[in-house]
Formats: C-alpha cells, structure tokens, sequence
C-alpha cells in the first residue's frame, strides 16, 4: 500500500466494535529520553528509555446500550484496563494493513460534548498499559 486516504479506520475497545462512529484516530508511540552526558564533553548524549503509547479518537457519540458512551463510561468509571485494537482499514490484517493492539485504559472524555445545531461527538484518550502489538498477518 502506498498512500492512502484514511476513511475505513477499525476501533475496537473491550471487545465493543466502535468502528461505525470513529470520526479520527492517533495512535501515538513515545519514548523516554535519558540523559547519559559526563563531564568533558561539549554536546548532551541521550540513551533510549521506556516505551509508552496511546490511542486518541473522536467519535460520533451513541448513548444506546454497548455503544459509544456506554463503552467509555463504563470503562473509565470503572477504571478498567482492557484490550484495544486499531487498524487503518476495516480489512484483514496483512503487511499493508497491520493491526496495534495492547491493554489500555480511558484517561479523558467527556460524559456529553457539542454545540447547539451540531452533532454529538466525544474525543476520548485511551493509555497504554504494557506492551503495544503490531501484527501484519
């Protein structure tokens, strides 16, 4: 796959599908930088630290039953860590459309957002907890 235009992103949480309201998604890996420089240098050194990552995505908000809002809610008040799983496409896993998955909890939405004549959407921020997958097949 060479570029492509994002518009068939896959968003699973907790074994809830939640690909039919997924309106972005950032799936975002960092680093920690380790400072390593001694005396007797004239430019810092830095050493690779722990890995850690996050997922964040705006939905179309649904209250129905295991939806959107009753999917994030549940989880995050419940402070529950479960499994995540994000694709480009809403396609078989293959080389060029790998699946990241992990366990992850929510850290931020909002119970209820938008304005008057708009539509409903929440942005929600999910954090790694442990090792992120990536699989190509």
């Amino acid at each position: 796959m060479a570029t492509f235009v994002i518009d068939n992103a896959h968003l699973t949480f907790n074994s809830v599908d939640l690909s039919d309201h997924v309106v972005s998604v950032q799936l975002t890996m960092n680093t920690d930088e380790q400072e390593d420089t001694a005396m007797g240098v004239n430019w810092k050194s830095f050493l690779a630290g722990l890995n850690s990552w996050s997922v964040t995505a705006e939905f179309r908000d649904d209250f129905a039953a295991s939806n959107v809002a009753d999917t994030i809610w549940t989880a995050q008040s419940g402070r529950t860590t479960a499994t995540i799983l994000v694709k480009p496409e809403d396609a078989t896993v293959t080389s060029t459309n790998p699946s990241f998955s992990g366990s992850a909890f929510v850290t931020s939405a909002p119970a209820l957002a938008g304005s008057v004549g708009t539509t409903a959407n929440k942005s929600v921020t999910f954090r790694g907890s442990g090792t992120l997958t990536r699989a190509t097949s």
